[in-house]
């Protein structure tokens, strides 16, 4: 039996027992060509709002911009397609997604850990993750976001 438990000290909600498979990162990759087909419907409002928000955010269109868990790159695509001038790079764990990117972002893809980024103090402007934090241990959570705010 699988229950729902919130951590008392800090909120965190999961599964007991945990519901992980740590031993496979690529799982949960299919074979999705586009990040339309992998989330299904047109992907154009999330990019857009996502823009909106970063330029808000900045005050401008981002030059250089960092997706911790890019997967197969699908939004770091997107983006090259919408903002003009602005530079991707991209982190996932999974070896697989990595392999399988979008031909024209692969280059700029590379695997790691989002608790250890490989990347120089403040080397981007913006860095979004949007399907990776919630899959991490609460400490690895801490971490991650400790890593992210360096760069």
């Amino acid at each position: 039996m699988t229950n729902v438990v919130r951590c008392r000290h800090c909120g965190f909600v999961y599964t007991n027992p945990l519901i992980l498979n740590a031993t496979r990162p690529d799982a949960g990759y299919g074979e999705a060509e586009s990040y339309e087909a992998s989330a299904g419907g047109d992907p154009a409002a999330l990019f857009n709002a996502i823009i909106d928000r970063i330029e808000t955010w900045l005050g401008r269109p981002p030059g250089r911009l960092l997706d911790v868990g890019c997967g197969k790159g699908f939004l770091l695509y997107e983006l090259t397609q919408v903002v003009p001038g602005i530079t991707v790079a991209g982190l996932d764990i999974s070896r697989h997604g990595i392999e399988t990117a979008k031909e024209e972002v692969r280059p700029f893809l590379r695997r790691g850990d989002a608790t250890h980024l490989p990347f120089e103090n403040k080397s981007f402007d913006f860095v979004v993750s949007l399907l990776t934090l919630h899959n991490l241990y609460i400490h690895d959570v801490f971490q991650a976001l400790a890593e992210i705010e360096r760069v």
